[in-house]
């Protein structure tokens, strides 16, 4: 417990009174300093002692302490253990609540591990009951190569947001969808998704620049793997043009290198460096080690190509 929470009224029941926890005897207390900030913590084995106690003797005390646990955490950004707090509590929809509010800082981040267990953690019914969660489940599959798994949450998804009329979700889900398929080499479903992804944002009629230059991109990559190398990059052209649009660097990340490989397929190999170079000066920025590492490897072939 952060110091500021153990000041925050956050108790301890003993045999004669009711003391802080940074209060309590240095036998049955640790602390230790983590940015500059001091947080304590119970001896394990007394904490443990605790936790039987007061579920065994207080339940309701012990869920309302979770519940108030939760709510400072989130105060303080720290979802992973806001989340397992809720979940503690039997808060299931607040828990999903924090899912959905972090979900996509984590994907963007790279940190799927941690979306991951907050998705398995859920009862299969939240899952069921939320298409949004379905949809991160199904990138979540992406991202591990289980691109089958993935389409059968894109689907379902997609069923959850038709049945609530929302087309600009729709239109998202069938642009994932396109990922998946693309690296199943079924490229025809692949250009068949991401014109349906367009076709359902021209009918919502709802501004959705990401949606679209994530449409494009894919649209792009697959028809430069169907042989189609200059209707590629111009696809990838206008997705660049919706990501600055939009100022989201992840996707111009994502996109100059794209560019940058597409533009070497076509022997323009000084244009390409540049995509690469753009690509590996944003992911820096972003700080994405994985795709950090893509951009370096892909700016090497290119040099050793020339």
């Amino acid at each position: 417990v952060e110091r500021q929470f153990a000041k925050s009224g956050v108790t301890v029941k003993t045999a004669t009174k009711v003391t802080r926890l940074e209060d309590a005897p240095a036998g049955v207390r640790v602390h230790l300093e983590k940015d500059g900030e001091r947080w304590y913590r119970y001896h394990a084995l007394f904490r443990e002692f605790l936790r039987q106690k007061l579920a065994a003797e207080l339940p309701d005390w012990q869920l309302s302490l979770h519940r108030r646990a939760a709510r400072l955490l989130e105060q303080a950004g720290e979802w992973d253990a806001a989340f397992h707090h809720h979940l503690e509590a039997g808060d299931v929809p607040e828990a999903v609540r924090v899912v959905l509010g972090a979900a996509e800082s984590l994907y963007d981040s790279g940190r799927l591990e941690t979306l991951a267990q907050w998705l398995d953690q859920l009862p299969n019914d939240a899952l069921a009951q939320e298409p949004r969660l379905l949809a991160y489940r199904g990138r979540v599959f992406a991202q591990m190569g289980a691109w089958t798994r993935a389409l059968e949450c894109y689907d379902s998804a997609q069923r959850g947001f038709e049945a609530r009329g929302d087309q600009v979700a729709v239109a998202q889900t069938l642009v994932d969808r396109a990922v998946s398929l693309r690296f199943l080499s079924r490229l025809r479903e692949t250009h068949e998704s991401c014109h349906e992804a367009l076709r359902r944002l021209a009918h919502a009629g709802t501004p959705a620049p990401l949606i679209a230059a994530g449409a494009h991109r894919n649209l792009g990559i697959s028809l430069c793997q169907s042989g189609d190398v200059a209707g590629g990059i111009a696809g990838l052209r206008q997705a660049l043009d919706l990501y600055r649009e939009a100022n989201w660097n992840y996707g111009l990340a994502l996109t100059h290198g794209d560019l940058g490989v597409a533009l070497n397929m076509a022997g323009n190999l000084a244009a390409s460096e540049l995509h690469l170079e753009e690509a590996l000066r944003l992911w820096l920025v972003i700080g994405h080690p994985v795709n950090i590492a893509n951009a370096l490897n892909s700016l090497a072939v290119s040099q050793q190509t020339r």
